[in-house]
């Protein structure tokens, strides 16, 4: 009988260690899992960032391209504006812009910031810092650069970006639901008003857009 009782013991035991063997492979595997899927979502992220910044930048070469050819006299704004490809979409400074590429941008606005240091200025340039407000409205993490950012003067040449900081760190990415608000330098040699544009949307002060009602 207490052989029995001892046998039914180790056949217990077993059973209870293959139970544990089991559950903690489960486990993980489960963590395997959860891993894998994590560095498969954050390869498609950056596969998606890196689609956008390829098609990005061949739209800055097609818009370089076309300014250069209206500062050689052989062009004009109009072959811009009447391109079916670029849909042009016009906003105040304050106002909000949802974009296809999954940003919700805000340019707050442009201030003259003269007693800023800035490296590698010339004499006359003009010191303006940008302030934007960008909202990731999609599901995956997207790449953001200054260098989406364009600034034009009234004669639509672009402001030179600038390397100056003061001292914020501007993230490289936004997380999903995530908004950040920062500040880029730029240098140019005219005053205001300036044209802000990312994308295929531009933003103008309220005094210009109200002049330019009232001419039209």
């Amino acid at each position: 009988m207490e052989k029995r009782t001892n046998v039914w013991k180790i056949i217990s035991i077993v059973f209870m260690s293959l139970a544990v063997f089991f559950f903690l492979i489960t486990l993980v595997m489960s963590a395997l899992y959860i891993v894998s899927r994590q560095n498969f979502n954050q390869w498609t992220a950056t596969n998606a960032m890196q689609d956008r910044t390829i098609a990005n930048k061949k739209k800055e070469i097609k818009r370089l391209k076309l300014y250069d050819r209206i500062r050689n006299g052989s062009g004009s704004y109009d072959d811009w504006y009447s391109d079916p490809n670029n849909k042009i979409k016009q906003y105040i400074f304050g106002e909000s812009a949802e974009l296809a590429s999954g940003e919700e941008v805000t340019v707050t606005g442009v201030k003259t910031v003269s007693n800023t240091k800035m490296k590698e200025t010339s004499d006359g340039d003009q010191k303006i810092a940008l302030t934007v407000s960008v909202k990731n409205t999609t599901r995956n993490m997207i790449q953001f650069s200054p260098q989406d950012f364009y600034i034009y003067d009234r004669t639509f040449d672009i402001a030179d970006l600038s390397d100056y900081a003061a001292n914020e760190k501007i993230p490289e990415t936004i997380e999903p639901g995530k908004t950040i608000d920062v500040k880029i330098y730029f240098t140019i040699s005219k005053t205001s008003p300036y044209i802000v544009n990312f994308g295929n949307a531009y933003w103008v002060p309220q005094s210009a857009y109200q002049k330019k009602s009232r001419s039209v």
